[in-house]
């Protein structure tokens, strides 16, 4: 699914979910990451530690408010590079157990 059939669907009122996030190409989601390191003259690191990483794709693309609680897919301003194993990782455990707790009502 291309970048701009998502936008369509997210301006009809869409939700967008992981799913669609899933089917974006590698192509557009590196012109994405591009994007984001410009905030850093242009080089591969962690928007959360400020590490700075080798290889561009030990970071990934993350959605600062999760796509799951009404995140726009498209939102550079809604999107920050972290590095996979640490900060990712931390801010989706974190993310888990708020789900796990609003599940069961604290």
């Amino acid at each position: 699914m291309n970048i701009i059939a998502i936008k369509k669907l997210e301006a009809e009122g869409v939700m967008m979910s992981e799913e669609y996030w899933s089917r974006i190409s590698g192509k557009a989601k590196r012109k994405i990451k591009a994007r984001l390191m410009q905030e850093h003259n242009g080089k591969p690191v962690c928007h959360s530690c400020g590490s700075y990483v080798h290889d561009d794709r030990d970071l990934t693309i993350d959605h600062i408010v999760p796509l799951s609680r009404g995140g726009k897919i498209l939102d550079l301003n809604n999107m920050q590079l972290l590095c996979r194993k640490k900060c990712h990782s931390r801010k989706n455990a974190i993310e888990v157990n708020e789900q796990y707790f609003r599940s069961i009502g604290l």
